[in-house]
């Protein structure tokens, strides 16, 4: 048998979903010609698909070696690499894909998310308006450019970009999808609803539909109601990630535990580099009781993108809860490097301090919270660094700033208001 033909067995391979019998094929039609590069590429997809990262690294290497300016090689091996959340690296590779060939949408395209996803939005507007200078008609880049300018809070530039993509395409569901989704963060619910329906009606056996009622359901504060169109969405889609996320979340909302850990499982086995997924993850094993499990994971988010102040903070919480202070104080004040604005880090610093009897430490982080918000936690919490260090009077003041705040807010409920008033009392007595 021929090379070729080795390679054609495992490219028919591939196609059925047969990547054991595939990846061998391949490896012997690279053993009978090791310089067909096609053959690599084709292993290489193989492995990412198997979510080989490492492997497919090592054989798009080799085929690089082998023929440098393979825009095929380079655009794999930058995909591998976004894959393992490596973004510098997929940057990297996609820039030398369009190097090769400056009309490659594809490779702008792909260059464009590594570098949403390092966060470099000004970078990944720019590749995407050179996508769509060379192909007007490719609809997906357009609602990549839409999706940043939305995040970023750029409503009118996004909604500009949508109507231009519906010009072309007029009942395009990513495009109406963001719309709504638009149209609902400024509030607008019934012409959100309305967009929303009229995807479900276009699209029935899409799950995009679906999943934006749901979240217009959320915002309007009906947890079932949300949930029973995620559901829908999951029938639809079972494979969608973003839906599994968003039972998940509902899932935690109620409490149970056992049912949001095993849809973030889920969740995180689609998308394995997500380091929103992975926190989540763990927040659920954590409150399971898994605490190394959801350190691990939130060690692995860290990992993945130490930018992620979310996972800083919730790795500072876990240590703070295992009274590990030290280690607890370096995440906190990670997180608060990364978002200066974060209430619960400087809550989660002052704890920090506090647990440890440095009343005047504790004491500052508590202001730099009530700073950013009148919060019950950091007053109270600070009440109490003034007690122990026998200031009555800023004791007091703290406390009864509790008690007028909850009285304003018509919170009776709050189990701040009983704490308030308890300390108040035996401070009296």
């Amino acid at each position: 048998m021929s090379s070729n033909q080795y390679y054609e067995e495992g490219v028919q391979a591939l196609r059925k979903g047969e990547l054991d019998i595939a990846k061998q094929w391949l490896i012997k039609a690279i053993e009978a010609y090791p310089e067909d590069v096609y053959a690599y590429n084709k292993l290489a997809f193989v492995y990412n698909e198997k979510n080989l990262f490492d492997e497919a690294i090592v054989v798009l290497k080799k085929a690089i070696g082998l023929k440098g300016g393979d825009l095929f090689s380079h655009y794999i091996l930058g995909n591998t690499y976004m894959d393992q959340g490596d973004y510098t690296g997929a940057i990297s590779e996609f820039r030398k894909s369009v190097a090769i060939d400056e009309q490659d949408v594809y490779s702008w395209n792909s260059l464009a998310l590594a570098y949403k996803l390092s966060r470099d939005f000004d970078m990944a507007l720019e590749c995407l308006d050179k996508a769509i200078f060379i192909d007007k008609q490719d609809i997906y880049n357009y609602n990549s450019k839409a999706i940043i300018l939305f995040q970023g809070g750029h409503l009118e530039d996004a909604k500009f970009v949508i109507k231009q993509g519906l010009t072309i395409s007029p009942d395009n569901h990513l495009l109406l999808g963001n719309l709504g989704e638009i149209l609902l963060s400024e509030g607008n619910f019934a012409k959100a609803r309305e967009v929303f329906e009229d995807l479900i009606n276009k699209y029935p056996n899409k799950s995009i539909g679906h999943y934006s009622l749901g979240n217009l359901e959320l915002e309007e504060e009906n947890l079932e109601n949300a949930l029973i169109y995620y559901q829908k969405a999951e029938e639809v889609d079972p494979q969608n990630w973003k839906v599994k996320a968003a039972i998940g979340s509902i899932y935690q909302e109620r409490n149970d535990v056992e049912a949001a850990l095993r849809v973030y499982e889920q969740a995180v086995a689609m998308l394995p580099s997500s380091t929103a997924l992975l926190t989540d993850l763990a927040l659920c094993q954590k409150t399971k009781g898994l605490i190394l499990k959801g350190w691990g994971n939130l060690r692995k988010a860290i990992e993945i993108d130490p930018s992620y102040a979310y996972a800083q903070y919730s790795l500072g919480k876990l240590y703070l809860e295992q009274e590990l202070f030290k280690k607890s104080e370096v995440q906190f004040k990670k997180a608060l490097d990364l978002d200066p604005e974060d209430l619960y880090a400087y809550n989660g610093l002052g704890d920090t301090y506090y647990l440890q009897d440095r009343y005047r430490e504790a004491i500052l982080e508590y202001q730099n919270a009530l700073r950013l918000l009148s919060d019950e936690h950091a007053l109270y919490h600070k009440a109490l660094c003034h007690r122990e260090l026998g200031e009555v009077k800023q004791t007091v003041e703290c406390l009864n700033q509790i008690i007028e705040m909850i009285d304003e807010n018509e919170s009776e409920d709050s189990p701040w208001l009983e704490k308030a008033e308890v300390l108040l009392e035996r401070i009296e007595k």
